[in-house]
């Protein structure tokens, strides 16, 4: 009887893991090509000086939260005239203020459906225009981490003291990006 119980509860343990592991493989998939519902323009374009091709979508608006108007973006590059799966994403925010809100310590944390992603390496580039302050920091993400962050329900970023939530919208941008990591032949102009 002890030893059927014991079984059991292997058997229950492995399908609560198999379950788990499905759902976590469902999340680091690209999201199946569809209409996605935004407006934001998405670059796909072979770049002959560079020999790779380019995806990149359009800066969005993020507002709200402890640190104002920031925009986001998602760019990969692949090597050659078609598109492979890039081993990481570059997500970007930028920034446009009187003052500068980062600095080279800034790191970059996000919370995907409650799990918290910290990335340690960030690229921060600063440029005066006038008296406005425009930040790009830029942190390249694992391709897989960044399918989850895609697929995920809610996603709140953190920039050092600066905080936002990301919308569906924002999300679906996300989304359209990662489902371009398929490796897949640009259409012939």
């Amino acid at each position: 009887m002890h030893y059927r119980r014991l079984v059991l509860f292997a058997v229950a343990l492995v399908a609560t893991a198999a379950a788990s592991s499905s759902a976590q493989d469902a999340a680091s998939r690209p999201p199946t090509e569809r209409p996605f519902k935004h407006s934001t323009e998405i670059f796909e374009a072979y770049v002959s000086d560079a020999d790779a091709v380019l995806v990149k979508s359009k800066p969005i608006r993020i507002v709200g939260g402890s640190g104002g108007e920031v925009e986001l973006t998602a760019e990969f590059a692949s090597r050659g005239q078609e598109v492979t799966r890039p081993d990481s994403i570059l997500l970007g925010f930028i920034s446009r203020s009187r003052v500068a809100k980062y600095n080279a310590s800034t790191h970059l944390v996000l919370k995907a459906d409650g799990e918290q992603i910290s990335f340690d390496t960030t690229q921060l580039k600063i440029f005066v225009l006038n008296d406005s302050v425009i930040e790009m920091l830029f942190t390249p993400i694992p391709c897989n981490i960044f399918l989850r962050i895609a697929n995920a329900k809610t996603v709140q970023v953190s920039l050092g003291d600066i905080k936002l939530e990301l919308t569906e919208g924002h999300l679906e941008v996300l989304r359209d990006v990662a489902s371009r990591t398929v490796p897949h032949s640009l259409p012939q102009r």
